[in-house]
């Protein structure tokens, strides 16, 4: 795991409160954005938790940056607020949990632990409230039924399944597939949704009416 914050204070202490208190392995501390790139480049690491507020730009263009080179990695996005521009160039950048700096250190853990094991992170408020941002700013010419048209029967269910928390082992594993198969699925709900994380998918899906969270 990957930690990106503004300040070294801050790094420092979340890198020993994790890898000594949590048991998740820290392998880098930085400070900037364009050091999460880099290492996040360098040492593809599973997780990279990164500050919305960075000295040489945002947390959310850090990730999208990030995740456009290695898409499998999870993002967790901490913030000191959750505002509107905030959740939606974090939604946007495809984070895949998040976290505000004012929450207990057992929450952030909890975070991180869900967002590596392919779940979503976010909390129900924080959900809430992305969605109806969502939902406000639906995009022209998207509705229900054409969505509803595009995703098959399976795919609905897989989406359903996203939306409870699971992951693709544990999806695999009650619908009876394999967990390849799920990953295709899942790939094929983000493309027909025009989304790039689960998160977004549940998002968009909820705004739609296609799912109830």
């Amino acid at each position: 795991m990957v930690i990106a914050a503004d300040l070294q204070l801050v790094t420092d202490a979340l890198g020993i409160a994790l890898d000594r208190g949590a048991g998740l392995e820290v392998v880098s501390t930085i400070g900037t954005a364009r050091e999460a790139i880099d290492e996040a480049a360098r040492l593809r690491p599973d997780v990279i938790v990164i500050d919305y507020d960075l000295p040489d730009g945002t947390g959310a263009e850090a990730a999208t940056a990030i995740l456009g080179h290695n898409g499998t990695a999870a993002v967790v996005m901490m913030a000191k607020e959750d505002s509107n521009e905030v959740l939606r160039s974090s939604l946007e950048a495809g984070v895949a949990g998040f976290v505000l700096k004012s929450a207990p250190l057992a929450e952030l853990i909890k975070v991180i632990r869900l967002a590596a094991e392919g779940k979503l992170a976010i909390p129900r408020p924080v959900l809430a409230k992305v969605i109806k941002l969502q939902r406000d700013n639906a995009r022209q010419g998207w509705d229900r039924d054409r969505a509803v048209r595009e995703l098959t029967d399976r795919e609905l269910e897989v989406l359903r399944w996203i939306s409870r928390g699971l992951e693709n082992r544990a999806i695999a594993d009650n619908l009876g597939v394999s967990v390849n198969t799920i990953r295709g699925h899942v790939q094929k709900v983000l493309e027909k949704l025009g989304v790039h994380s689960k998160l977004q998918a549940v998002v968009a899906a909820a705004r739609l009416g296609i799912i109830e969270l």
